[in-house]
């Protein structure tokens, strides 16, 4: 079995490598053609002449085919983390590196100057697209956004959970109450589109938005989903936070405390431990806290 094998093996060699249809050049004209149809004669040809190199030349005519691309190398860059101050309650930080939080008491910060500044206002939740659009959840669920002067304008509405995107999109979790009074399912979505408030199809328990093409969201059970433009569609992965930048940068927390990164397919864990929050800022910047309350950011390599 194995002869015949060896003997069709020099036979079909032998046939290639002395055909005079094939050129003798290292990148004749019929290479340079063929070059565009994967995996074609060239290889062929390549492999009568010099068997060795077959590796190299296939990653080559890889990389040079627009419909094959290959990911030498993974996009997600793994930070690491240096702790800042706290404690806060939560955090969140925009494509422009405004970054607010807010502590246990509800009290809004602004991070100036390598420091916490304290503003105006109690909140419950707050969201950081950029400096111009920063929305919250006051008193009752009701909803906020900062205006100037740092003065908070209310909204009409109310969410048990809202964020906002650098491009101005908005969108909310309708509060139980709400749900069950316009008879909608709980966790019901609501989207701010020239002032006036939309349905948005879907039910999830927290929602983040980087911009009207980046909004991911997880229900009560974790499951991780992102929105088309039209459709949610279900993501891998099981999450206990998530949060999406304007730059497409997508991070999450996972059911064991640790960090995770959406490189496009799947999720990378790249580091971090005991979460419970994370914000991805766009431009490979994060923001997370701890269990304790302690607020760290990445640094890179």
């Amino acid at each position: 079995m194995y002869q015949k094998i060896i003997t069709i093996f020099f036979m079909l060699y032998s046939a290639v490598l002395f055909s005079t249809d094939f050129p003798q050049n290292h990148l004749g004209e019929r290479e340079r053609e063929e070059k565009q149809v994967f995996l074609g004669d060239p290889v062929l040809l390549m492999l009568a002449k010099d068997l060795g190199n077959v590796q190299d030349i296939l990653a080559d005519f890889l990389k040079e085919d627009e419909h094959f691309k290959i990911p030498f190398e993974s996009p997600i860059k793994y930070p690491r983390w240096q702790y800042v101050l706290g404690p806060m309650s939560q955090i969140d930080g925009g494509a422009d590196g405004t970054l607010f939080g807010v502590n246990a008491k509800h009290k809004v910060f602004k991070y100036v100057d390598n420091k916490f500044a304290g503003l105006l206002g109690q909140v419950s939740q707050i969201s950081v697209g950029d400096k111009n659009n920063v929305c919250a959840l006051g008193p009752g669920n009701h909803i906020y956004k900062l205006g100037k002067f740092k003065k908070w304008r209310a909204l009409k509405g109310r969410a048990k959970h809202i964020s906002c995107g650098s491009d101005g999109t908005i969108v909310g979790i309708y509060t139980d109450e709400d749900a069950k009074k316009y008879k909608l399912k709980v966790g019901s979505l609501v989207m701010r589109k020239k002032g006036k408030w939309i349905n948005l199809s879907g039910q999830l328990n927290v929602v983040s938005v980087g911009s009207k093409n980046n909004i991911w969201g997880l229900k009560s059970s974790g499951s991780v989903w992102f929105f088309n433009g039209k459709k949610w569609e279900r993501k891998p992965g099981v999450m206990e936070y998530i949060s999406a930048a304007s730059d497409g940068t997508v991070a999450a927390v996972g059911k064991n405390g640790g960090a995770y990164l959406w490189d496009g397919v799947d999720w990378v864990n790249v580091s971090g431990v005991n979460l419970v929050l994370i914000s991805a800022q766009a431009n490979g910047k994060y923001w997370a806290i701890t269990a304790d309350g302690s607020v760290w950011k990445s640094i890179k390599e």
